[in-house]
């Protein structure tokens, strides 16, 4: 049973005749231990936001001096798709995520990244709640591209504070 158990959450690999070898967790299985313990535990969404600021605002801080012309247009490219009024929820959602896990991977820190990557679903959550307000998707793309046109004039404090005032709005849509 226990190794069921290690297999399902993905820390194992069994191979019959050999045995159980350690694998390498997926992020998307430490996001899940991650959504079920701040959930078990009844961390609030101010808690959740504190750390959800010091990453992003850390990776964008990060982005403006590091990230590459390849992963500005990757991030140009996603805010493009994200003003397809068609998306669906999910789609919509999964994108906006998509733009900030960029922004912590143009951080040029790995491990900036994996944590954002590992706050994935706990993210993803607050993200939805945006989409879903009067005006929100316009509110959210304002925000994105303000974002964007900090990182490509590599303006360190323009970036700081527009990730600042989107994280600061997201919070109220939270609360509301």
């Amino acid at each position: 049973e226990a190794f069921k158990l290690l297999k399902e959450r993905g820390l194992i690999d069994s191979r019959t005749g050999s045995g159980a070898y350690v694998t390498r967790p997926e992020a998307q299985n430490l996001s899940d231990v991650m959504a079920r313990i701040i959930r078990c535990d009844g961390i609030d969404t101010p808690s959740i936001y504190d750390v959800r600021e010091v990453l992003e605002c850390a990776a964008v801080r990060r982005a403006v001096t590091c990230a590459s012309e390849e992963q500005l247009s990757a991030m140009e490219a996603i805010l493009e798709r994200l003003r397809d009024r068609r998306l669906d929820a999910e789609e919509r959602r999964d994108l906006d995520f998509d733009f900030h896990y960029l922004i912590a991977q143009a951080s040029g820190n790995p491990l900036l990244a994996l944590l954002v990557q590992t706050m994935s679903n706990i993210f993803k959550e607050y993200i939805s709640t945006g989409i879903f307000t009067q005006g929100g998707i316009d509110d959210a793309m304002m925000r994105h591209q303000r974002i964007m046109d900090a990182l490509k004039a590599r303006d360190l404090d323009k970036a700081d504070r527009a990730m600042r005032e989107q994280l600061d709005q997201s919070l109220e849509n939270a609360k509301n």
